[in-house]
């Protein structure tokens, strides 16, 4: 039989934050403590090279030691124009009728019908000129409308083979083909996980216009990629597995860990599965993560309570790459996810415990745009999520001393993301990033689904999770310069230096004295990297705005990350 005993203040005070909202609101891992884990990096890999279309043909050849000679056309025979109103291709080559002209003249006239396919997006289209006597004043000219007859694929690419042939098949469909189909498909096939390749192209030598796609490519099955970072509770490893098309599906199964060493450790695990359908970039993924951790929060240690949380999402949506070409592309997104997530409060000197749930369903649709140049880069994606109070979705506080409230949050919220990355190459190895991440919403959130900065998420002097609220701003900018070392096990050394900014609001009314509070850091860092196996981060940063909240000081901050990568079979 329990007993049921007058509730202390302490209870009273705890009671009361939760109900109000605030259970987040004086700790760190505040939020959504996934969005405070640190990301694992990749050193940046050399873009792919266009396929190469190779000149000139033969005919063009025998046609060089001839460029001075002088002939009088008056007659122009124009075959192979299907794609292109013939009046334009004509138009190119009447004014020359009757005019003393020398052969390299004529090439060069011949050469702007060439062009005018290339303008209109026709790569292995051309017209020429042929070794021919030019009696009468009769020109005869060639136009070969190119497409691509046979596609090979050389290296040992096991199943991932049966993907690319399937992707490659729309390129042998179209004729003549297009550029923006050869860089679509091009790169929907490097999208294919595990699979690099290098693609050449001839210009066709064939009367049909037909020429051949090969691409030396090569496969890594599986992939293995380890780090050491800070997860709020001190350094700890992570680990990411992937299998990288194990079937003809052109598949990617992904699973990312924190390994505890200790109790109090971090405990996290996501897991995603990634699955085109059809062959022209639509895809399903599945994912989810389980988080699992006792952040330090003095607040409520010292009110006499060890805090416990614990976060669990899954996941299920649809991409398509709207736009995609060699520069630019543009992705679409939409999904429905679950997620819950508990704080639970245990008293330290019985077994009273206090536990706040919290119950999303929403769906969600993101669009990311992607521009590459040589000087700069653009990365933006813009996110909205509608929750609904339906289909299991629950908002609770219990206890095991006989209290029960309900939270002050919105099931039925909406909110708006937007992240933001603006990468510029300057002159002399210099790079300028400019970084940001909003959100915004009316609703009052659950934790799950709220906005937090701390530490590398625009807060490089304060803890994961400084602050969270139902919408806030973070923006970062720095400046770095990237050293050559020329050697292979350190190829270059890149310093930096980093200001950012942070600020959150909440909506809920009780919280308004919090909405004053913003974080602003400064940093000096360094990256060690061979730009294929590892990836070193290390930074220290000062705080400059609102002091940390657990220590009530603007101490200098240690910041690295550490990252390994191993192809492993």
């Amino acid at each position: 039989m329990r007993r049921t005993l007058p509730a202390s203040p302490s209870y009273v005070l705890l009671a009361c934050a939760l109900a109000a909202g605030t259970a987040h609101a004086d700790g760190p891992l505040r939020g959504n403590p996934v969005d405070s884990l640190p990301p694992m990096e990749r050193p940046a890999s050399a873009n792919q090279p266009p396929p190469v279309v190779q000149a000139p043909t033969p005919e063009q050849l025998a046609l060089q030691a001839r460029l001075a000679q002088r002939i009088v056309p008056r007659h122009f025979d124009v075959s192979g124009v299907h794609a292109m109103p013939f009046e334009e291709v004509s138009a190119l080559l009447s004014p020359l009728s009757g005019k003393e002209i020398s052969l390299g003249e004529l090439v060069q006239h011949v050469d702007k019908i060439t062009q005018l396919y290339r303008d209109r997006g026709y790569p292995l289209s051309f017209a020429l000129v042929q070794n021919q006597d030019f009696a009468n004043g009769l020109v005869v000219v060639t136009v070969v409308e190119g497409h691509i007859g046979s596609v090979r694929i050389n290296g040992d690419l096991g199943n991932a083979k049966d993907r690319l042939e399937s992707l490659a098949q729309r390129l042998k469909e179209e004729k003549p083909l297009r550029q923006a189909t050869l860089e679509r498909v091009l790169n929907l096939m490097r999208t294919v996980p595990g699979v690099t390749f290098t693609p050449s192209l001839d210009l066709p030598r064939r009367a049909d216009g037909a020429t051949e796609l090969v691409l030396e490519a090569s496969r890594q099955p599986v992939s293995l990629t380890g780090g050491v970072a800070d997860l709020g509770k001190g350094m700890q490893p992570l680990v990411n597995v992937a299998t990288n098309s194990l079937t003809p599906l052109g598949e990617q199964v992904k699973l990312t860990a924190a390994l505890p060493f200790q109790s109090g450790d971090v405990k996290y695990i996501m897991g995603e599965v990634r699955v085109p359908i059809g062959s022209d970039g639509l895809a399903v993924k599945v994912d989810g993560y389980h988080y699992d951790a006792r952040p330090k929060d003095d607040s409520i240690e010292y009110l006499g309570f060890q805090r416990h949380v614990r976060n669990d999402r899954i996941g299920i949506g649809l991409s398509y790459p709207f736009l995609l070409n060699n520069t630019r592309s543009l992705t679409g997104t939409l999904g429905v996810y679950a997620a819950n997530s508990k704080d639970r409060y245990e008293a330290n000197n019985s077994d009273r415990w206090l536990q706040q749930d919290a119950r999303v369903r929403a769906v969600n649709a993101e669009l990311r745009y992607i521009q590459l140049s040589e000087s700069m880069a653009t990365d933006v994606t813009l996110g909205v999520a509608k929750g609904f109070d339906a289909a299991g979705a629950k908002k609770e506080i219990s206890t095991n001393y006989g209290f029960s409230s309900v939270p002050v949050l919105d099931l039925d919220f909406k909110r708006f993301n937007l992240n933001a990355k603006q990468t510029f190459v300057l002159p002399a190895q210099f790079g300028l990033v400019l970084s940001a991440a909003g959100q915004y919403s009316s609703n009052i959130l659950p934790s799950s689904e709220q906005v937090s900065f701390g530490s590398w998420r625009y807060a490089m002097g304060y803890p994961q999770g400084e602050q969270s609220g139902d919408k806030g701003v973070g923006a970062s900018l720095e400046i770095n310069r990237r050293f050559n070392t020329g050697w292979r096990y350190l190829s270059n050394v890149q310093p930096y230096a980093l200001v950012d900014y942070a600020r959150t609001w909440y909506n809920n009314a009780s919280l308004q004295q919090l909405n004053q509070r913003h974080l602003s850091s400064v940093a000096l860092g360094l990256r060690f990297t061979d730009d294929k196996y590892y990836l070193f981060d290390f930074n220290v940063a000062k705080p400059v705005a609102s002091r940390t909240s657990n220590g009530d000081n603007r101490d200098l901050r240690f910041n690295a990350n550490y990252s390994l990568y191993y192809d492993a079979f």
